[in-house]
């Protein structure tokens, strides 16, 4: 038996319903991908990081997200520059890590102790040397964490940056 013509159009007109309701489903949800990454740039709060990796020292700032993960955006005074980038992420409700990828070729791995959500210290080894780093505190209460190489010191300047100094 033929199928009417009026029966192919109800098909074809439910198929291109279904196709159009798909459709909508797949940009509703990329849209609220968008919408949720928005969202936490949002809420995330930034904080002032520095970090001593092997014989630089940097600074920059960290930005926490409320899901609890985070960026360090680091950067050397010195010539020549160095700038670090890197993730932080907490594994637990006061630890967690950060890895810091440098244009200088140093990598490191630094577990973290938060003292709060958006302040805590970290510390870890690199192929040359040691790496720490804070975030959230001022400059007095950093100097207390970060571990300057050997024969050298940490010193904050009157204009408020901080420069090894010689022992």
């Amino acid at each position: 038996m033929a199928v009417p013509a009026a029966a192919e159009f109800l098909y074809d007109d439910r198929t291109m319903k279904t196709f159009a309701l798909a459709a909508l489903l797949i940009l509703t949800v990329t849209g609220c991908a968008r919408i949720n990454d928005a969202g936490m740039r949002l809420v995330a709060s930034s904080a002032p990081a520095m970090a001593m990796v092997e014989d630089t020292l940097l600074s920059g700032k960290a930005v926490v997200a409320i899901d609890r993960s985070g960026t360090l955006n680091l950067e050397s005074d010195t010539e020549p520059k160095v700038k670090c980038m890197g993730t932080m992420r907490y594994t637990a409700t006061t630890s967690g890590v950060a890895t810091l990828k440098c244009s200088n070729g140093v990598d490191v791995l630094m577990p973290f102790n938060a003292i709060s959500e958006t302040k805590g210290y970290g510390s870890g080894r690199t192929a040359q040397g040691v790496a720490s780093f804070t975030f959230g505190m001022d400059l007095e209460d950093a100097i207390a964490y970060l571990r300057p190489p050997a024969g050298k010191r940490i010193v904050a300047t009157p204009e408020g940056a901080l420069r090894l100094a010689p022992l």
